[in-house]
């Protein structure tokens, strides 16, 4: 089963303090686990403070021979530092790669191969978003190729999309962040066929550093096969009408809608894993709720529910892990009261960020896994 377990630290030590501890941490569970990356969580006040506490974390790592892939995000969880660990109980063999200065890992099991890119980003400064985000899609192609795959073969995509919300003027034209990215992400999804529908993903804002990706890719095959989820509440994605669609398009008329299914469900022999995207209090293509976190975050519950599908009493349903993206601190207490009434038994992060849209006040996501 792949899970991930989130720590958060104390903020009344320093950012050092904290980033051995967490090391000390992550040392124990490689003693003990398939480790397939880390993803740290930081409380940044600028690009420059972002980029040195990157550092610190990248020469700590490595001082400490820790090789796997990670991520680091400027996405505040009431700490100076949180951190997710992504395992796999199930991997037979794992091996930790790197391909033009990226890490990312390589299992394999009975089922196949499988591969996890973590921290996917380029560590230039004062790049362009657009570049940013090419720099990575062309680290993912040539991460695919060199492993026989493809971007149809990602399960799941997660996108770290800095000032998401900002809308910039350029050429005569209105292009916001997350919109520019949409369109570019179409660009290099137009070259392939997914004849399993598209990758489960979410797109969040952060609040330093550059465009950042995550993925896991699994090969289809006789023991595995992968289903693209639907919300019967919620419009797809990508049928998205162009209303919705804040700015402009980079090129044409016609802006590009996100590319993503609500939710991906992976059958492997009896046994069910569903990666929920990112998932927010939307109806249809409306948002629901606006200025009221409460009712957000319960509709965003109930969307993710919708999800599941109906699959007998003999199976058993276990949310594995769920990542609130909550806009504004002072709800944090209320998303998470409604999260553990919800999910009492379930490991949650709770992160700040923007989320996609600008009257949207909260974003979850999660997997399930459905056992015999």
């Amino acid at each position: 089963m792949i899970r991930p377990y989130s720590y958060a630290f104390k903020k009344h030590i320093s950012f050092s303090e904290n980033l051995d501890e967490c090391l000390d941490k992550l040392e124990s569970y490689c003693n003990s686990n398939n480790l397939l990356g880390v993803i740290f969580f930081i409380d940044s006040d600028s690009d420059a403070d972002y980029f040195e506490m990157k550092q610190l974390i990248w020469d700590a790592l490595n001082q400490r021979k820790l090789m796997m892939p990670f991520n680091v995000q400027a996405q505040s969880s009431n700490s100076i530092l949180s951190f997710e660990i992504w395992t796999d109980d199930s991997a037979e063999g794992m091996e930790y790669l790197n391909l033009a200065d990226t890490r990312y890992t390589r299992v394999t099991s009975s089922k196949g191969k499988s591969i996890w890119g973590i921290g996917i980003t380029s560590n230039q400064a004062n790049l362009t978003l657009t570049d940013q985000i090419e720099f990575s899609f062309e680290t993912v192609l040539q991460i695919l190729e060199k492993e026989g795959m493809t971007l149809a073969d990602i399960v799941r995509q997660w996108n770290y999309i800095p000032g998401i919300l900002n809308v910039r003027d350029a050429e005569g034209k209105h292009l916001q962040n997350y919109q520019v990215f949409n369109e570019i992400r179409q660009k290099y999804y137009s070259t392939n066929v997914f004849s399993d529908g598209y990758p489960a993903a979410t797109g969040i804002g952060t609040r330093n550093g550059n465009y950042d990706l995550d993925f896991f890719a699994l090969k289809s095959g006789p023991s595995v096969q992968k289903v693209g989820l639907s919300n019967p509440k919620q419009q797809n994605a990508y049928e998205y009408h162009q209303a919705f669609l804040v700015g402009d398009a980079t090129t044409g008329p016609i802006k590009k809608t996100p590319l993503f299914e609500r939710a991906k469900m992976l059958n492997i022999d009896d046994e069910k894993m569903i990666f929920i995207s990112g998932t927010a209090s939307i109806i249809g293509q409306e948002t629901i709720g606006i200025g009221d976190i409460k009712c957000q975050t319960e509709i965003t519950i109930n969307n993710m529910q919708e999800l599941i599908p109906n699959l007998g009493d003999r199976k058993k349903i276990q949310y594995t892990y769920l990542r609130a993206y909550i806009k504004e601190e002072q709800d944090f207490q209320t998303v998470k009261a409604i999260c553990e009434s919800s999910f009492p038994d379930v490991s949650v992060s709770y992160l700040q960020a923007d989320v996609c849209r600008d009257n949207l006040l909260v974003e979850l996501e999660g997997a399930v896994f459905v056992g015999s």
